[in-house]
């Protein structure tokens, strides 16, 4: 009953977005977010996505909905689920969005959910990788090289790490 309750609201909020700009929707969503309503953001966020994917907006509405995720803000997921969703928006907003501003930012960031969240080196190798190929020049390649040099090891190994390179 609880679950048709957040279905029957979330309905209700996109029968009443309907006629609403790529802004509008994006100021409503956080201003939900800002009220820590969680699904009803979400919701809002992803209907901007839907009905105006070309929106300068929609990219950014999908790296929210992404960062909600990873924060884990969603009680009714796990914490695994969480980040696997947050992984996979933000490497959509790269794969839809690829020059947009937040493609490098939602690349990397993927990357680090890779690494350090759900231990998938492997993945995270091949997206930090692309992330180099692609923007190499951005700011975040530094960091983007220090994690594929630092990929599995606990903060004691890079320390110890860092201090024999000083030596």
């Amino acid at each position: 009953m609880k679950l048709f309750s957040v279905f029957f609201l979330l309905g209700f909020i996109l029968i009443s977005c309907s006629t609403k700009s790529d802004k509008q929707l994006f100021d409503e969503a956080a201003k939900y977010f800002e009220e820590d309503k969680i699904p009803e953001s979400i919701a809002v966020y992803e209907k901007l996505a839907i009905d105006f994917p070309e929106s300068e907006l929609a990219p950014k509405a999908i790296s929210q909905i992404a960062g909600i995720y990873h924060s884990k803000k969603v009680a009714a997921l796990s914490e695994m689920e969480s980040l696997l969703l947050a992984d996979s928006l933000f490497y959509s907003v790269f794969l839809k969005y690829p020059n947009n501003d937040q493609a490098p930012m939602a690349l990397f960031m993927s990357g680090f959910i890779q690494a350090n969240e759900l231990a998938d080196y492997q993945r995270a190798t091949d997206t930090y990788n692309t992330f180099l190929e692609t923007y190499k020049d951005h700011e975040l390649a530094v960091s983007a090289r220090e994690e594929l040099e630092n990929m599995g090891l606990s903060p004691e190994e890079i320390l110890r790490k860092n201090l024999a390179k000083q030596e």
